[in-house]
Parts: structure tokens; sequence; C-alpha cells
């Protein structure tokens, strides 16, 4: 209980920071803390020299903090932050998850790909690669995978839905004849 009151008093330290001159986003890059990352991430923190800071480091970066970054640009870019102030932990988790799937090797994709869709939650994936997929077309059999998997899942929550009506329906008919029948 006490560390998260630690990282509650630090998260509004460093919001309160956001006005200052220190840009805490590279300097969590800089000093390799990708805890801190991940909480100026979860929390919104944006500082205006964040932005071009990125583009200087983001190439000599290790590839956790370059996935952590990649979801920061992604909710930026998707404007995340202008309705809510917070990423929950596992959106916030299940989103670095793709975006390291995306900047991974091209070639280990087709490895990891069944590995993330089992991770992660299907409408965050679809909604990651729905948009990356606009900058990198090597993406799109994985994007059409998931929407083709998220469609049979709808068919069949229909057929079950449906199946279930006509049981009702077939149970309350039965139902009735049975009572017609002791009235006769």
């Amino acid at each position: 209980m006490q560390l998260s009151s630690k990282k509650h008093k630090i998260t509004e330290m460093l919001l309160r920071a956001k006005e200052g001159n220190a840009d805490f986003i590279n300097f969590a890059i800089k000093n390799n803390n990708l805890e801190l990352l991940k909480l100026l991430v979860q929390n919104g923190y944006k500082h205006p020299l964040t932005e071009q800071n990125l583009k200087e480091t983001v190439e000599c970066i290790p590839l956790p903090m370059k996935s952590v970054i990649h979801t920061y640009q992604f909710l930026c870019d998707i404007e995340y932050y202008k309705s809510k102030n917070y990423v929950p932990q596992n959106v916030l988790g299940a989103s670095i998850a793709v975006s390291e799937f995306i900047i991974n090797n091209k070639t280990l994709r087709s490895n990891n790909f069944d590995k993330l869709k089992a991770a992660v939650p299907k409408s965050i994936l679809l909604s990651q690669l729905a948009y990356e997929y606009r900058s990198d077309k090597s993406l799109l059999p994985y994007f059409i995978g998931v929407v083709q998997s998220a469609a049979a899942q709808l068919d069949s929550n229909e057929e079950k839905i449906y199946t279930t009506h006509a049981q009702k329906l077939m149970y309350e008919r039965t139902s009735q004849k049975n009572d017609s029948r002791i009235k006769s």
C-alpha cells in the first residue's frame, strides 16, 4: 500500500511540473527508467519539448522503452488524453504489447501474432492495428485476421442468441400446448 501512495505522490509532483522546463519523459528515457516512463504515459504527461526530444532519441533506446514510447505516440495521435487523464493499467499493458508487436522485427511477427491475440483484448488489438495499418501496410494480414476472428465471434454469439431464443419459444409453445390439454 505504501508503494502505491508513493507512486501517487510522484505522479502528482510530475503532473504539477508539466508547466516547468523539465521534460520528464526524456529524463526517464535518458536514465533508462522504464517504470517512470510507464507512469508518465499512464497519466498523460505531456511537455511542449517531449515530441521534439523523442524524435532525436527514439532510435537509440531499448525495445521495451520503444514500445512504451510507441504507445505514448499512438495515444497522443488518437487524442486519447483529450477525453481522459489516465490510462487503465490493463489498457496500457495491452497497448504496449501491441506496440511491441508492431515495432518488432517483421520476420518475427507471424510467430508472435497468435500469442498476442490470446493476450490482448480484441477491441484494443483491432483499434490499434486499424490505426497503425495506415502507416505500415505490412500489418494488413494481421488486421484482417483480427477482423475475421471478431466477426466469427459475433456470428457465434448471434447464433447462440438465436438458438437460445428459439429454444425459449419452443418451450413456451410446448408449455402452452400442455396447458391447453390440461384444461380440456
